[in-house]
């Protein structure tokens, strides 16, 4: 594992930071799970919190979680939604922003993923699916 300050990649304020950052999302450093190995940034907004990072042309999505609420699931993907096709329109850096399909868990946290899935499916994602059994949900400019 890498120390936090070696992971450079994940350290980047590319094109997608500065943006989130003027339209007034407060970002922070990421670290995968309770360790020093840096993801990326995260924010959070009333409805789910993201963690993500830039690689070349691709916004790589490494974590969202809905927040519990009164609007539901649903209500979370449409404006997250909304955000990645804004994202896709005025960050020109963008092509592309994706996430791997994860299929572990609980047996709740697997529902929650399929329906989150499924949700986003419905709004334009598509599966991309290779034969080392890891499955991506990508949208596209």
């Amino acid at each position: 594992m890498q120390p936090a300050g070696n992971n450079h990649a994940a350290l980047e304020q590319g094109a997608v930071f500065h943006y989130l950052s003027r339209q007034g999302y407060v970002q922070s450093p990421a670290f995968f799970q309770q360790t020093g190995y840096r993801l990326g940034w995260e924010f959070s907004t009333q409805l789910y919190t993201m963690s993500w990072r830039q690689q070349d042309n691709c916004l790589l999505v490494c974590h969202i979680q809905a927040l519990p609420g009164r609007q539901g699931l649903e209500s979370a993907v449409t404006a997250l939604i909304r955000l990645w096709r804004e994202l896709l329109a005025r960050v020109s850096e963008i092509d592309e922003i994706r996430g791997m399909i994860g299929r572990y868990g609980s047996p709740e946290a697997r529902r929650r993923r399929n329906k989150m899935q499924t949700l986003l499916l419905r709004h334009g994602g598509v599966l991309l699916e290779n034969n080392h059994e890891d499955s991506w949900l990508v949208f596209r400019r």
